[in-house]
């Protein structure tokens, strides 16, 4: 997981945004995932994921695999052209 400070531990904030009055908001915390619609159980579509890391804005799906595992895919264009990052859930 990624430090939520800079090397001089102030918070890290979304500088490679597009948007110049979205540059200074605070990285921690910042919705990522909008706009899904539900398609049928356990699956949404439609929706955009912002990485705040490249300043980029993908479309996106999203499945839940099980109660612990969910699919995330953001894509550009067509579905076949993007990445799945898999979110586990963090169990104590």
């Amino acid at each position: 997981m990624e430090a939520p400070n800079d090397e001089n531990g102030n918070p890290k904030v979304d500088n490679l945004n597009p948007n110049k009055d979205l540059q200074s908001r605070e990285r921690m915390g910042m919705e990522i995932m909008y706009n899904f619609k539900l398609d049928e159980d356990n699956a949404w579509s439609d929706g955009q994921i912002y990485d705040p890391k490249s300043g980029k804005t993908y479309s996106g799906t999203i499945t839940l695999k099980d109660k612990n595992t969910l699919d995330l895919r953001g894509y550009v264009g067509f579905p076949i052209f993007g990445r799945t990052a898999v979110w586990t859930r963090k169990l104590d």
